[in-house]
């Protein structure tokens, strides 16, 4: 994971120092990517039909309800050290299920800018509880000569 290569820069930024975020057609997209690329792996996995419908139902209700979470977009200047948003998923057949985030700043360097900002997304959907974490660290650069 540390290897991966973001497709976001050059980051925008407003003058407050927060992300200027991608278009609701572009997250869209991205979304139905995600969800086509879930199902063709899903699709040689040999699950059992239970298994197959809760996987379904799962992408299908993180497609419908947003999916992963973009980048903060007060990353380099969070107001808060400690901030926890809840919100309520409706599944199809109706269900319901939630969606929990949790962002902490671990510290701050010289200026106000962090020096760890930590999210942690909980999703309960149809029975199914998943939990990740993202972790993004900050550091000045080394001197150069």
């Amino acid at each position: 994971e540390e290897a991966r290569r973001e497709d976001t820069f050059p980051l925008r930024l407003d003058p407050a120092g927060r992300l200027i975020l991608a278009t609701a057609a572009h997250v869209q997209s991205t979304r139905s990517a995600g969800a086509e690329a879930a199902r063709a792996v899903l699709g040689k996995a040999r699950l059992g039909t239970a298994d197959a419908q809760a996987a379904e139902r799962f992408i299908a209700a993180l497609t419908a309800s947003g999916g992963p979470a973009a980048w903060p977009e007060d990353l380099f200047n969070p107001a808060q050290d400690r901030t926890e948003t809840r919100r309520d998923v409706a599944l199809p057949g109706g269900g319901a299920g939630s969606v929990a985030v949790v962002t902490e700043v671990g510290g701050r360097l010289a200026g106000g800018l962090p020096r760890q900002v930590a999210r942690t997304v909980t999703t309960e959907l149809g029975g199914v509880r998943r939990t990740s974490r993202e972790e993004w660290t900050f550091a000045p650069s080394p001197a150069r000569p």
